[in-house]
């Protein structure tokens, strides 16, 4: 090993002793047992930046933080602050239910997370569901209230599938399983003032309906909030739990999903595309969502594998189209370009459309909502040639391949892996 790679893992040791709790599992030449660290602090780290506190806003941001000296369509993506309070209801969103004395033990082996995590307490954690070859079925956000009651949090349209699937592999496994989106619901609730509601709401919460849980992607996503469906014409349990703010504001769920998509974070089937997408291509190691030391899952031996030989040779990154701000978006405080992205009401890129820089394919659209999605880019067309990502066509249109701050820990494991290889 070389003196600067112990050098960078003792930096990255540091930072995961004063860092938050939100966890991310990355490789690096100096750690052959991968260890857990904060996504923020990774991020900051890496891009020579000041570990921020999640709840800061965008004022504080501004005093504490050292702006990058290169600002362009690359770092906008992590410019997208509030600048109010806003909370959205994710129709697209289903619920399923695992209860018993062997709930997490159960999903122990079925998930690319690590369950146990759960066990004490009150927690969420991102993971997915695999097929035998290593390929992504669903991806999930699991939310414990107690050891052996877990909620998963998964695409509406797949909870059918999810709730055959577990039952598959029950056996005499000691867990009930039901799907409980016709009774649940959840929220997305995010802005410069989430992080003090989160604790007050969390400390107020009713126990037996309501769970509250930061989620565990990224610290810009929120809070994610998981509650019963109330009639419309009682305006609904949780809506009336967040009204009880009278500056905040309702959002579209398109909105919402711009802004993840922005941060370069997949969920759901059309980016998780069933039976073909990696785990590790859809940036699920980036943002919490694997663990590398629990032991044995369902398709883990395909994911170690490309793991720890530095195989992968793509992932998904945002894009931009290029568009005028048609105004403001309401609530979102944002730069010129991603505003004007994000209000787009043209004919967007359609999948499988082609990314194209100085002439050359260079990947393809995966998906995308207005003027903002994500594209799968191999590796080779982005190392060392930043600069041509700025300017690119997006199925014919002008845009731009956008770089969020978590795209230097992928230049860092690129790095690392050179140097293992000379």
């Amino acid at each position: 090993r070389s003196l600067a790679a112990i050098m960078q893992g003792s930096m990255r040791a540091m930072a995961c002793r004063a860092a938050p709790q939100l966890r991310l599992f990355i490789p690096t030449a100096a750690h052959r047992v991968v260890s857990s660290f904060s996504l923020r602090s990774v991020h900051c780290v890496a891009a020579g930046l000041r570990t921020l506190p999640w709840t800061s806003s965008p004022a504080q941001t501004s005093r504490t933080m050292k702006i990058p000296q290169r600002r362009s369509a690359h770092t906008v993506a992590e410019s997208c602050r509030l600048s109010s309070n806003v909370w959205a209801k994710l129709e697209t969103r289903g619920v399923v239910r695992v209860v018993g004395a062997d709930a997490i033990t159960f999903l122990q082996g079925m998930t690319t997370n690590d369950v146990k995590q759960l066990a004490g307490g009150p927690k969420a954690v991102s993971t997915a569901f695999l097929n035998a070859q290593g390929r992504v079925m669903m991806d999930a956000l699991l939310y414990s209230k107690d050891a052996e009651t877990i909620f998963i949090d998964v695409a509406r349209e797949k909870t059918t599938e999810l709730v055959s699937l577990l039952k598959k592999f029950k056996l005499r496994a000691k867990v009930k399983i039901s799907d409980e989106s016709q009774n649940l619901g959840v929220w997305v609730a995010l802005g410069p003032g989430v992080g003090a509601w989160w604790v007050q709401a969390t400390d107020k919460r009713d126990e037996n309906s309501t769970l509250i849980f930061q989620d565990p992607r990224h610290l810009d996503l929120g809070v994610r909030v998981v509650a019963p469906l109330a009639p419309e014409e009682e305006g609904g349990g949780v809506q009336a739990f967040l009204a009880q703010h009278q500056e905040w504001k309702e959002a579209e769920e398109d909105q919402f999903e711009m802004f993840r998509m922005a941060l370069g974070v997949a969920q759901g089937p059309a980016e998780f595309v069933p039976g073909k997408s990696m785990p590790l291509e859809c940036n699920l190691d980036m943002f919490s969502g694997v663990s590398f030391n629990k032991g044995c899952y369902v398709g883990q031996e395909l994911t170690a594998r490309t793991h720890f030989r530095g195989q992968v040779r793509k992932r998904l990154v945002p894009f931009l189209l290029s568009a005028e701000p048609q105004g403001e978006v309401e609530g979102w405080a944002v730069p010129p370009e991603l505003q004007g992205a994000m209000a787009y009401n043209g004919d967007g890129p359609a999948v499988d459309d082609p990314i194209e820089a100085n002439g050359k394919q260079i990947g393809k659209v995966v998906s995308s909502k207005g003027g903002v999605g994500l594209a799968m880019v191999r590796l080779e067309h982005m190392l060392g040639k930043e600069g041509a990502l700025e300017a690119v066509q997006i199925g014919g249109r002008k845009g731009a391949v956008v770089l969020p701050l978590w795209y230097a820990a992928v230049q860092d494991q690129a790095s690392e892996q050179q140097s293992v290889q000379a």
